[in-house]
């Protein structure tokens, strides 16, 4: 925390040449109630993550499940996704909302280590969880033909999922909890704070540093396998798309030409129709002038070439709507991805000052003390920025995403 206090600059100054007479330090409580002041627009902000995130969470999971036909394949990690978030969003805002209210007195030890397991356990298995849909999206479109996930492999990776983060967070238990912390005032003085910290006893600090390392090379894994399947997944669509503008040029020349060559086909077999109607007409009148017998006409060649005509129309309009079935489907499929890239994108983002943070806080054990304190709200909003993750999802799916609005206004009117 920070080592300078400006209120109290004026009680401590000890330029004069005869130790003055010192007035008693405030009790932690008043100077606690001083930096929490400071602190006020991240408590609020946190406020605000903790409404969105449960209202959009509980949103997403409410048009998803509260359907009668089950989620669709490619969309089942999304309510899934939305639980974890909703609960890490109610961890993380209530435990941030707590230590910016007490910031030197986080004395509650149980508290200090079940909000360091839970943090970790859902932060970590809502980033799992975008590891899978990574995969997921990788062998649809760049795998086609290859191996999918099933609805049965899904519910084993969510299970894995869950172990692992369980055993990533279990040793935090042991690794945090709520310790005293000197903090430096201004002319020298010291006073005892509490705060919740990994435990800096030299006997376990090897043991500790180690789980911190641990914890880093895994997120850092996460982004390479992220950037390297969404990478790949851009590269194939974009490919896919200057193909489709490729074949498009072609079929609308190849459809040009096909569409005169019929054009000529039926003027010739109109052409050779009525010739064959006249010379049939002079042959028929001689007859009927020689044996009075009845006309024939040529009505069932007539009807054969309309039913080939129809036939072959059928035919055309048939393939037509398959394949706009499928480029509705193609269309879909890459929409959904551009989502869940998106979704991505933003992980790193604010992920990226927590990872940072994490390893100036192992390097240098005092860091947050020697952060200046015009500098110090700043820095708490980049370590709780990482929440915004857990709130994001809903509002992406609301902008981006036609079918999940659909399903809300279904929703809403029926509740009314």
């Amino acid at each position: 925390m920070n080592t300078t206090l400006e209120p109290f600059s004026n009680l401590f100054n000890t330029t004069t040449a005869a130790p003055p007479k010192l007035p008693p330090l405030p009790p932690l409580e008043f100077i606690n109630n001083v930096v929490a002041k400071k602190l006020y627009p991240i408590t609020f902000l946190l406020w605000i993550y903790l409404a969105v995130g449960v209202l959009g969470n509980s949103l997403v999971m409410f048009v998803y499940w509260a359907r009668k036909k089950p989620v669709r394949e490619d969309r089942f990690f999304i309510p899934v996704l939305a639980l974890v978030d909703m609960a890490s969003c109610v961890v993380s805002s209530s435990t941030g909302i707590y230590a910016q209210t007490y910031p030197l007195m986080f004395d509650n030890n149980i508290g200090c280590k079940m909000a360091a397991f839970w943090g970790i356990f859902l932060a970590g298995l809502s980033a799992n969880f975008l590891v899978a849909i990574a995969v997921e999206r990788y062998l649809k479109l760049c795998r086609p033909f290859g191996r999918q996930m099933t609805i049965f492999v899904k519910k084993l990776c969510i299970l894995f999922m869950v172990l692992f983060s369980l055993v990533f967070a279990a040793p935090s238990i042991g690794v945090y909890r709520s310790e005293q912390v000197p903090m430096l005032l201004k002319g020298g003085f010291e006073i005892q704070t509490w705060k919740c910290i990994d435990v800096k006893s030299k006997e376990h600090e090897e043991g500790h540093i180690v789980y911190k390392v641990l914890l880093f090379l895994i997120t850092i894994l996460r982004f390479l396998v992220l950037l390297l399947s969404y990478g790949r997944i851009i590269w194939i669509i974009f490919r896919q798309k200057k193909l489709r503008m490729r074949m498009g040029s072609v079929s609308s020349i190849s459809t040009s030409i096909s569409y005169s060559h019929d054009v000529e086909e039926r003027s010739e077999m109109k052409n050779i129709n009525t010739k064959a109607i006249t010379s049939e007409n002079g042959k028929e009148s001689e007859l009927q002038r020689k044996s009075q017998t009845p006309l024939m006409t040529n009505k069932p060649r007539k009807q054969s070439l309309c039913e080939g005509t129809k036939r072959k129309q059928s035919v055309v309009s048939a393939s037509g709507s398959q394949g706009r079935r499928a480029s509705i489907v193609d269309r879909q499929g890459i929409r959904l991805t551009v989502i869940f890239i998106l979704i991505t994108l933003i992980y790193i983002i604010t992920y990226g000052p927590k990872v940072g943070m994490m390893i100036m806080q192992t390097l240098k054990r005092n860091f947050w003390s020697s952060i200046p304190p015009t500098q110090i709200v700043l820095y708490r909003f980049l370590h709780s920025f990482y929440i915004f993750n857990n709130i994001v999802n809903p509002i992406v799916y609301g902008l981006m995403d036609k079918r999940f609005r659909m399903d809300c206004m279904k929703r809403f009117t029926k509740c009314k």
